[in-house]
């Protein structure tokens, strides 16, 4: 009996260590989703923000336990002026010719990943190719993504900067509004305006996906990534959820085949703040998930800015590729 008394003694003390594991485990993993730092992005109204703002909306970011918070700016001028006066503010949308710019500043800022970052180069009425831009009035936003991609849109076409005439237009509405005015020959212009561009007859000469290039990344502040280690596998875990989510929505169609006309576009304009012109997009791009950069696409930027004079640091992308 007195066996059977010890065995029962042990076996319950086992259950109740047991159970005070679970307890404890649980109570860890609780703790680790409560005491996740808060994170600030700056971010512009761009394809890119889309699925950050979505994880916001479909809860993707509080399923992670994360306090995200998305701050949208007018202008790239106005964002990269408060992420360098605010230090809380750990990321920032960017392409990889402001990265270089940052770095050039003294404000060490690291790629946590790419970001879809379609944009092109719109030819106006009339034009369809490079050679039709020869001579010719193009506008871009100078030493941005978009005068990079420019440069390697003449390049490919063995062009150079000096066969066609350049014009500074830093705001992308207005931009666009020159070209569908016929006031310019081409423009460079990201999507979601660029299919604005398209679907009012204007013409794609060639982008970022035919020329094998994406500048645009999520970056961040080199302590605050390291810092907030946990705290970025849990965001890029909630904007993948985003991803699919948007690309389920996509994949959506009517019995003729064509995408429906998209309810979610017009939440999306709503959300980012995209020109109501953007609500007659019938679809969206298929977005990729979020993982780190290819180093080409960093490396060849940073070239492009050491010939602008903008990057004199001998530094690659190695040395800012954050890991995971």
């Amino acid at each position: 009996m007195k066996k059977f008394l010890t065995l029962a003694l042990l076996l319950s003390a086992a259950l109740l260590l047991s159970s005070c594991g679970t307890q404890t485990e649980n109570a860890s993993n609780e703790s680790s989703v409560d005491t996740y730092a808060p994170i600030h992005i700056a971010m512009m109204a761009a394809l890119d923000a889309v699925p950050f703002y979505i994880a916001e909306a479909q809860g993707f970011f509080e399923a992670e336990g994360l306090d995200v918070t998305l701050e949208r700016f007018a202008s790239g001028a106005d964002r990269d002026a408060a992420f360098t006066a605010t230090a809380s503010m750990d990321g920032i949308l960017i392409d990889a010719l402001a990265l270089a710019m940052y770095l050039e500043g003294g404000i060490d800022v690291v790629s946590i990943s790419s970001t879809i970052g379609h944009a092109y180069v719109i030819g106006g009425y009339g034009r369809h190719s490079m050679d039709d831009l020869r001579g010719e009035n193009v506008l871009i936003a100078f030493n941005t993504a978009m005068d990079y991609l420019l440069h390697v849109a003449l390049e490919a076409n063995g062009m150079t900067q000096s066969d066609v005439i350049t014009q500074s237009v830093p705001s992308l509405p207005t931009r666009l509004e020159l070209l569908l005015n016929d006031q310019a020959a081409a423009a460079l212009i990201p999507q979601p305006l660029a299919q604005v561009a398209i679907d009012a007859g204007l013409n794609t000469i060639t982008g970022t996906y035919e020329l094998g290039v994406n500048p645009f990344m999520l970056g961040f502040r080199r302590d605050s990534a390291e810092e907030k280690y946990e705290e970025i596998a849990a965001l890029l875990r909630a904007l993948n959820a985003a991803v699919d989510y948007l690309n389920d929505y996509s994949s959506a169609r009517d019995d003729s085949g064509h995408l429906e006309p998209s309810e979610l576009m017009s939440l999306i304009v709503d959300l980012v703040g995209f020109p109501e012109s953007a609500r007659q997009m019938e679809r969206l791009p298929v977005f990729p998930h979020f993982a780190q950069t290819y180093p080409f696409y960093i490396d060849d930027v940073f070239e492009f800015a050491r010939y602008r004079g903008l990057l004199t640091l001998d530094i690659s992308a190695a040395d800012v590729i954050f890991s995971q």
